[in-house]
């Protein structure tokens, strides 16, 4: 399926060369990278970690795989803000993970802490279980417009940060 994937990509797009076609685990994204100078401003994962054998593993391999200010876009499902709504997903989960070998009960926030990530963007929708978040390196500064978690979450104004 990749093979095929990389045709058509090639077919529509033959001017473009900075693209590559891997098959493997994304928990060893940055172990099968041929060339360990390779890093990205940004990398994107929408609605994957449910279905990474270790969502761990496969965060901080995409953090060895970032550029120094690069950021981690994700777009996951996850355990909501309201307890009805996890008991929900909690009570459907045997039966979705074998459907779809999806875990959408996962708490995204504790990955995200687990890989040593900072999270500088998020927003939640649908009751809390879709999260939208941004995440950086702790050794990364802030961006202008960027503030750290405490800020947020007490609605108090970030302490300025320097353009450089």
């Amino acid at each position: 399926m990749v093979e095929e994937t990389k045709k058509k990509f090639q077919k529509r797009f033959p001017g473009y060369k900075k693209v590559g076609f891997v098959t493997g685990r994304a928990e060893e994204l940055a172990d099968m990278a041929k060339d360990e100078t390779v890093k990205y401003d940004t990398i994107v994962e929408a609605f994957g970690l449910c279905a990474h054998e270790d969502p761990v593993a496969a965060l901080k391999s995409m953090k060895k795989l970032l550029r120094p200010g690069g950021r981690i876009v994700l777009l996951e499902h996850g355990r909501s803000t309201w307890d009805f709504m996890n008991n929900h997903l909690d009570f459907r989960a045997e039966k979705r993970f074998k459907q779809w070998a999806c875990r959408w009960n996962l708490d995204i926030g504790e990955l995200i802490d687990d890989a040593d990530l900072d999270i500088t963007y998020e927003k939640r929708v649908n009751f809390g279980t879709i999260w939208m978040l941004v995440c950086k390196r702790p050794e990364d500064k802030l961006r202008v417009d960027e503030k750290p978690f405490i800020n947020k979450f007490f609605g108090t104004e970030a302490p300025k940060v320097k353009k450089e």
